[in-house]
């Protein structure tokens, strides 16, 4: 085929992140649209984007998608939303929606939890939907003074939680589908308040007391009606009584009705209960100007209250049903046009359903036939039915009574057909049955969970005392708290009202047992920590401890969230000791901490990227007991104190110790290959000791040949092409350092091999040694270090004894009387520390005499 002719390559088009240039505070508020999983996602986007879920003004707890409630459980998200409300900053909410179709009683304390972390957020607006299953709320009352908007359904309310005393910004209340378990429903803020499909508790009415209520819905509940209090400033009300409301006329089956005369029965009568010889219903919403009432036959609270019936002074709108028309005379219709003297609009919804209906009358008010004992103001009458049979024009001619003519007649195309006949309602209310079955209260409740209230106790006589603890500063008390573990910390919150919230602010936070010989398991204390740090204050720790005796896999994402939230809130001190035969492994992530400057590990598998500490510039102390580094350097340019105690590290290469700064070193008991050290110039102080579980081991240790510093040493001791080997490994970076210990196990040949690059120890003032030093046939590495520290002063052998008590101590000096000698004139101060003087003693004493060295016993 012939050579394409080379085409004009498009311009390069120039992208710009228009989303990602906006304001932190415009971003903030468009996360908060997402559901909480779909917003943490976004960290991934670009390095800007990292944190910024950590601050949305929204939270949505629930499924990703919310027209998908089938796949959404607590079970499923909570250990996602207890990480996520721990590592989140502290940011004032505008919003959160906690919604879930499936629910269980184990996750009752979870999204209690949740409801308070939102409260302690300053949420103005809160929803709680609970699809299958009812969310039994702590029965405590609810404090916030910014919450304007609260929207529950199916959830368990009682007394205490709807005491809304101290919610002064609450303005508007839903709840649907709850089951209410008290007595009163109370708010001077309230403004706009619906109940739809709730149930409530059948020995009493609930007292509703909302004095500044706007609008009031009451919709399909089963009980008792609730009692309205006066309501002066209510513009709209509705209100519909369903079959499953408790308040049924005990006649109504027999055909027989108990109107508003004296032919009433025992339950339409008043009866001597809480308030039935008042108006229920009637009386609290008199002063509102838009009123539809739409009970279901049978219901007897209407007809009650129209015995005392009030004057609807502001009524304008009025929508009623067909049980306004059942009495013999239409007394209940009559009655309450009476009493509404400005009405200007009347609609009559009779026996149909709606929205749509087949006949719709319309009519006025004829003031010209003469006065009338309604409203002269009643321009517009609506009537709304299937069909005009007997009841219809029972009603129409008692409206003729009043003067109110018909105007026209629509009829829809269904209506007029012969063959139509009405299609009953497909909607029907819930089975009311299973809501008044009483909570399971058994088991303890949990550390933050409301407490049930206690039996009441005889009071002691009150004791003349000064509170001097209580009486101290609140930031001595948080430092006071800071020593004691989370546990108690927290049960000073029942000492006094002032410690109550102490302990959310303490400067120390110590996830470890009561006592120090207790055994505490990850899995035992798992969730009353992750409560702890979601309810706790975003302040500075000086100090935090971890520390667990049982651990496994399932644990590891708990307390890696710990260790983060830790870090988050600017830790200087961090412990974390897991005494268990697993390990756990933190992240590979860089630690990233301003303010980090202890770092104690135990029993922790630590990787590459944690052990760059370049981020932590104030990092000075670093311990690692029992961990297993998998990783190939440990660097730090601040790290002054660094110590690391029966360690394991890889088998195949050495780990690099890169530390410019230290002060202090410590290697203890190492597993595999001996660690790189590079240089530290400003060392004072090393401490090294090699035992038997180190990798470099000599080959010719078995069959008794020594691998010294001479040519005659094995393959493992003679320095290979491995980039490292040529060099010192240990004894070049520590070289600087004033005072060394250093033991070995007889086998290991890293001191032998290092010894062959004769580094100067210019600074050693004190030297300690054991057995190892003293093995070779001419006592090599025992000379050789003694005649490269020209400024020693203390030379210690420590010689086949542990110690540290020793059986044989002998003390010697430098005499230099007897002529020059190789080694330090400083030295003043000779020890030999052994158990027995034997051959192996004499030949050292020896040795050392040779170096104008002289003992005492």
């Amino acid at each position: 085929m012939p050579p394409r002719k080379k085409r004009n390559s498009a311009p390069p088009v120039s992208v710009t992140d228009r989303i990602g240039a906006l304001p932190e505070s415009i971003l903030h508020h468009m996360l908060s649209f997402l559901p909480a999983q779909a917003a943490v996602r976004t960290c991934v986007l670009a390095r800007r984007w990292r944190h910024l879920w950590r601050s949305t003004t929204g939270l949505r707890i629930g499924p990703l998608d919310y027209h998908d409630y089938g796949g959404a459980d607590v079970e499923d998200l909570h250990k996602f939303m207890e990480h996520l409300l721990i590592l989140r900053e502290r940011t004032d909410l505008d919003t959160v929606q906690i919604q879930f179709d499936g629910f269980c009683e184990e996750d009752q304390p979870r999204v209690n939890l949740w409801v308070r972390y939102a409260v302690m957020c300053k949420v103005r607006a809160l929803t709680v939907h609970i699809d299958c299953g009812d969310l039994d709320l702590d029965d405590l009352p609810l404090v916030s003074r910014h919450l304007r908007t609260l929207d529950l359904h199916g959830v368990v309310l009682h007394t205490s939680f709807l005491d809304f005393a101290s919610c002064p910004a609450l303005e508007d209340l839903n709840m649907n589908y709850c089951s209410i378990f008290g007595s009163n429903v109370s708010s001077r803020s309230l403004k706009h308040l619906g109940i739809s499909y709730c149930s409530y508790d059948l020995d009493c009415r609930i007292h509703i007391s909302t004095p500044c209520l706007v609008s009031l819905k009451i919709d399909h509940h089963s009980g008792r009606t609730p009692f309205l209090e006066n309501m002066a400033l209510i513009e709209s009300a509705h209100v519909y009584l369903c079959k499953y409301s408790k308040d049924a006329c005990l006649n109504h089956a027999s055909g027989v009705f108990c109107g508003a005369n004296n032919n009433a029965c025992k339950n339409c009568v008043p009866i001597e209960d809480d308030c039935s010889k008042e108006c229920v219903l009637l009386g609290g919403i008199s002063s509102a100007k838009h009123l539809e009432l739409l009970p279901e036959n049978g219901t007897f609270i209407f007809a009650r209250d129209l015995k005392q019936c009030p004057t609807f002074t502001k009524l304008k709108t009025l929508l009623l049903n067909e049980y306004w028309c059942e009495g013999p005379d239409l007394d209940p219709l009559a009655c309450i046009l009476k009493n509404s003297p400005v009405l200007e609009k009347l609609t009559l919804q009779l026996f149909s359903k709606g929205p749509t209906h087949k006949v719709e009358m319309k009519g006025s008010y004829n003031s010209v036939e003469g006065p009338a004992a309604i409203s002269q103001h009643l321009h517009m009458v609506e009537v709304k039915c299937n069909a005009v049979d007997e009841k219809i024009l029972k009603v129409l001619k008692f409206l003729t009574a009043f003067n109110i003519r018909e105007v026209w007649v629509r009829r829809s195309a269904a209506a007029r057909h012969p063959s139509f006949l009405p299609i009953p309602s497909q909607c029907s209310p819930p089975s009311p049955f299973n809501v008044f079955l009483p909570r399971s209260a058994d088991g303890a409740r949990r550390l933050f969970d409301g407490m049930p209230p206690r039996e009441k106790r005889k009071r002691a006589p009150p004791v003349s005392g000064v509170d001097r603890i209580g009486a101290l500063l609140d930031s001595l008390l948080h430092h006071m708290l800071s020593f004691l573990p989370a546990q108690a910390a927290v049960q000073t919150c029942v000492l006094a009202r002032r410690w109550r919230h102490l302990w959310r602010s303490t400067t120390g936070l110590r996830i470890v047992g009561l006592a120090e010989e207790e055994k505490l398991n990850v899995k035992d204390l798992r969730k009353f920590v992750d409560h702890l740090l979601i309810l706790s204050e975003r302040t500075n720790l000086d100090t935090v401890e971890i520390k667990f005796a049982y651990f496994c896999e399932e644990d590891q994402p708990y307390v890696k969230t710990w260790v983060r939230f830790a870090v988050m809130n600017k830790v200087r001190a961090f412990t974390l000791s897991i005494d268990s035969p697993v390990d756990l492994y933190l992240d590979n992530l860089p630690l990233v901490s301003r303010y980090l400057r202890t770092l104690d590990l135990t029993s922790v598998a630590l990787q590459e990227n944690f052990l760059d500490f370049a981020s932590c510039p104030a990092l000075e102390d670093l311990k690692m007991n029992y961990c297993n580094i998998d990783a190939d350097r440990i660097s730090s340019c601040s790290l002054k104190h660094l110590s690391i105690f029966d360690c394991s590290s890889k088998s195949d290469c050495r780990v690099h110790v890169s530390a410019p700064g230290l002060i202090s070193l410590k290697l203890v008991g190492l597993i595999g290959r001996t660690p790189f050290l590079e240089n530290m110039p400003l060392l004072d102080t090393a401490y090294v000791d090699l035992d038997k579980d180190c990798e470099d081991v000599c080959l010719n240790y078995v069959t008794g040949v020594f691998c010294g510093a001479k040519d005659n040493a094995c393959v493992n001791c003679v320095p290979i092409k491995d980039g490292i080997s040529s060099n010192f490994v240990l004894l070049g970076g520590i070289s600087s350092a004033k005072r060394l210990k250093l033991l070995s196990e007889s086998r290991n040949f890293i001191f032998a091999r290092d010894l062959k690059h004769n580094s100067t120890f210019s600074k050693l003032k004190t030297l300690l040694l054991n057995e190892y030093w003293c093995q070779a046939p001419d006592l090599d590495p025992l000379a050789c270090i003694l005649k490269n520290s020209p400024v020693l002063e203390k030379l210690t052998l420590q010689l086949f004894s542990k110690g540290p008590n020793h059986k044989v101590e002998m003390k010697g000096h430098y005499c230099s009387m007897a002529g020059p000698s190789t080694i330090s004139k400083h030295l003043n101060i000779f020890e030999v520390k052994c158990n027995v003087v034997d051959k192996r003693i004499l030949k050292v004493l020896k040795f050392l005499s040779s170096f104008n060295i002289c003992f005492s016993f």
